[in-house]
């Protein structure tokens, strides 16, 4: 299951969004990174560097002020949607009962501790 970044546009500075990829999001949203490469090859044209420092200023722009600052600057944390929470929840239970299962199968198979 991919998981895709999505971000709001500016000027609504909205904090980024982890979503799964097939969630439907709004459509102020917008994917953070997008595939250059495919099977060792280009998708497209490289990027001009003047396209590339424009995006910059504008992802810069977009930042809270406390993010902006060169001095302590604030990291803004991304939003988790639902359905990310909820599969990771699951995940996680799953993966803690096959761990307890597993423990167990083996503790009798422990060797007893050694006496001098």
């Amino acid at each position: 299951m991919a998981v895709v970044l999505q971000a709001g546009l500016p000027p609504c500075r909205t904090p980024g969004v982890i979503a799964l990829a097939r969630e439907d999001l709004p459509d102020s949203a917008q994917p953070l990174l997008r595939t250059v490469m495919r099977d060792g090859r280009r998708t497209g044209p490289p990027d001009h560097w003047q396209d590339a420092r424009e995006r910059f200023r504008e992802d810069v722009a977009a930042l809270p002020e406390p993010a902006r600052r060169i001095e302590d600057p604030e990291p803004v944390p991304p939003v988790r949607s639902r359905a990310l929470d909820h599969l990771t929840a699951m995940v996680r239970s799953d993966t803690e009962a096959r761990l307890r299962r597993n423990a167990a199968v083996l503790a009798p198979c422990a060797l007893p501790a050694r006496t001098p």
